[in-house]
């Protein structure tokens, strides 16, 4: 959290009591997060900044690239980008769960041996069905 305040100030930003929360949440969490779970979070720690102020200040946490975003089926989603992972999308229950960066690995090694590709970046979502739903829904 420390790192994140310090690159803040040196981005030219000030760290705001609504920005200090905001990013402790999304910080918190162990995977992506919903504008409408930020807005609840912040709610249960007695702050309610108008919409406006909550789309400023992760515009300016997703440009500077302290929060990443990810829209999944229409919903955008923040995480701090800790490590390189994918997201397991449910098509039924709509449950998003982690997907470990070892899946990437192997295959960012053979597209830039295969492609001569350097991969700097990615952002991969698989959707399917969790063990549970694909025994309910006959998948």
């Amino acid at each position: 959290m420390d790192s994140i305040e310090d690159a803040i100030r040196i981005v030219g930003g000030r760290m705001t009591k609504t920005r200090k929360a905001i990013v402790e949440i999304i910080a918190g969490t162990d995977c992506l997060l919903s504008r409408a779970d930020l807005v609840r979070s912040l709610s249960r720690r007695g702050l309610r900044p108008n919409r406006s102020t909550i789309y400023r200040e992760l515009r300016f946490l997703t440009k500077h690239r302290f929060v990443g975003e990810c829209v999944i089926d229409g919903v955008v989603y923040y995480e701090v980008q800790r490590d390189s992972h994918g997201h397991l999308v449910c098509m039924g229950c709509r449950g998003i769960r982690r997907m470990p960066a070892k899946y990437f690995e192997d295959a960012k090694r053979k597209i830039h041996h295969d492609e001569k590709f350097h991969v700097t970046d990615r952002s991969l979502n698989v959707y399917g069905y969790c063990n549970k739903c694909k025994e309910t829904e006959c998948v």
